[in-house]
């Protein structure tokens, strides 16, 4: 069993509208195979303040779940941001992919064509040459220590 828990804080007066969107998201997992049960949470404290907890009945059923979710968004035109630490997942659901390196974006490619190695040393790397690599590593060691 896989417990997902979402916090939203919801814009003030829009409350009634985001709970009922949340039934008709309600009916949606209902239909998807592994999904157990869902709640929605409201804080008594805070009545902008919502939790949502989604039982599961493993890891895998989850993520094909939330995989063809994005899947359809996407084909129906809507962009979506994936972060994600899988580049296997990365390069199967998007049309572009922006490397990342100490927190800059290095290289844009196109996921239908990348070769994995090429954009797993740029995530290692940054694109640089490998004594350059060494110095950044250095100037790191130096700043913790």
């Amino acid at each position: 069993m896989v417990t997902v828990g979402m916090n939203y804080h919801v814009l003030p007066g829009k409350q009634a509208d985001f709970e009922e969107k949340f039934a008709t998201v309600i009916n949606a997992l209902r239909a998807a195979d592994g999904h157990s049960s869902s709640t929605l949470w409201k804080d008594v404290s805070d009545d902008a303040s919502y939790l949502i907890t989604s039982e599961w009945s493993d890891e895998k059923a989850f993520l094909e779940f939330i995989h063809s979710q994005a899947v359809k968004r996407r084909n129906a035109g809507t962009a979506i941001l994936l972060v994600s630490a899988e580049l296997d997942e990365v390069l199967e659901l998007s049309d572009r992919v922006g490397v990342m390196y100490r927190g800059e974006l290095v290289a844009v490619v196109d996921a239908r064509t990348a070769d994995r190695e090429d954009v797993g040393l740029l995530m290692a790397t940054g694109g640089k040459a490998p004594t350059e690599v060494t110095k950044d590593m250095a100037a790191d060691l130096e700043e913790v220590s």
